[in-house]
C-alpha cells in the first residue's frame, strides 16, 4: 500500500463521485426548463441522453411542476443512493464498515420488486421504486468502493 494508490483512489472515487452527483442533478433539470420555457434544444438533449440509461417511462417517473423528469423514479432512487455513500466513512480498509450480509440484503428489495413487476404479480409504486433504487444505489457503489479499494490501494488482482 503505498501513498500513490491511495492518492489515486481517492481522485477515482470522487471522480465517481462528482459525476454521478452532476449525472443526477442534469436529470432534474428538464422539468425546470420546460416550465419556464428556456432552452428547448437543451431539454431535448437531456431527455435523449438520459434515454440511453432509463426507459423514462411516464408512469414510473416523477414530475416537477407538471413536467416529467430525465429519469424514472427507480433510476433517480438508484443515483441517490450511490450520492448517499458519501456521507459513509470509509476509511483505509479492505474490509467494509458495514457487514456483507447487510450490504447484500440491501440489493434484494429492488430485485424482488423488479422481478415480480415484470412478471406480472404486483405493479409497484414511484415510493417503492425511489426507495428500493435507494437501497440498491447505495449497496452497489459500497461494493464498487470495496473493489477500487482492493485492487488500486492494496493491489489484490485475485480473490
Amino acid at each position: 500500500m503505498t501513498i500513490n494508490n491511495k492518492v489515486f483512489y481517492n481522485i477515482f472515487i470522487i471522480s465517481l463521485y462528482v459525476v454521478m452527483i452532476i449525472y443526477t442533478v442534469v436529470a432534474f433539470l428538464p422539468p425546470f426548463l420546460l416550465h419556464f420555457a428556456v432552452l428547448p434544444d437543451l431539454t431535448e438533449t437531456i431527455y435523449r441522453f438520459y434515454h440511453n440509461f432509463c426507459h423514462q417511462l411516464p408512469q414510473r417517473s416523477f414530475f416537477i411542476l407538471g413536467n416529467k423528469m430525465a429519469l424514472c423514479a427507480r433510476c433517480t432512487g438508484i443515483n441517490l443512493g450511490i450520492i448517499l455513500t458519501l456521507f459513509i466513512p470509509f476509511p483505509f480498509r479492505s474490509k467494509p464498515i458495514i457487514k456483507w450480509s447487510v450490504i447484500i440484503a440491501l440489493l434484494i428489495p429492488l430485485i424482488i420488486d423488479g422481478m415480480c413487476q415484470l412478471f406480472a404479480c404486483w405493479q409497484s409504486t414511484n415510493i417503492s421504486r425511489i426507495i428500493t433504487g435507494i437501497l440498491y444505489g447505495y449497496s452497489t457503489f459500497i461494493i464498487i468502493r470495496i473493489i477500487a479499494f482492493n485492487l488500486i490501494v492494496e493491489e489484490k488482482w485475485k480473490w
